[in-house]
């Protein structure tokens, strides 16, 4: 299932029908899109949008944050008195991917204390951070690999 979440509703509702028109790949079941509205100039907006998704209880395991906007003509503040390309480009985004997840990981707690599962890692100093990709780790990764090429 796919929620295209847009500005525009003629845009968006016009990209949703030309995917769900295409053919599913070779073993596959054919996929659902849906439009959304959604407009990142509005941290309001965002979060109706949030409150949306969340009420459908669905999970969330893609998400893709690719709306932007670049050097507008004349500086644009947005109605929450933000400059609009720093609000659509990083705020937005940020807001959109903190609640989806804050609710993607309430739900996840809530079913492994139901189940009873202790086995299960739910922050972020879990053992998989430690390979986590940091600028520290790049840049000494990038070294050794120069150093021993």
């Amino acid at each position: 299932h796919v929620v295209l979440a847009c500005r525009s509703e003629e845009r968006g509702r016009h990209a949703a029908a030309e995917l769900s028109d295409l053919p599913p790949l070779p073993g596959c079941e054919p996929g659902r899109v849906e439009y959304a509205q959604l407009d990142l100039c509005s941290l309001k907006n965002v979060r109706q949008f949030v409150k949306t998704f969340n009420k459908q209880k669905r999970r969330l395991d893609v998400l893709v944050c690719n709306a932007g906007i670049m050097s507008p003509a004349n500086k644009l503040v947005t109605d929450d008195g933000l400059e609009m390309q720093f609000q659509v480009n990083f705020l937005s985004h940020w807001l959109l991917a903190h609640e989806l997840l804050a609710e993607q990981r309430k739900r996840r707690a809530k079913a492994l204390k139901k189940h009873g599962s202790s086995n299960a890692k739910l922050n972020s100093s879990s053992s998989s951070s430690s390979t986590a990709l940091t600028p520290a780790s790049i840049s000494g990764s990038s070294m050794k690999s120069s150093k021993q090429a």
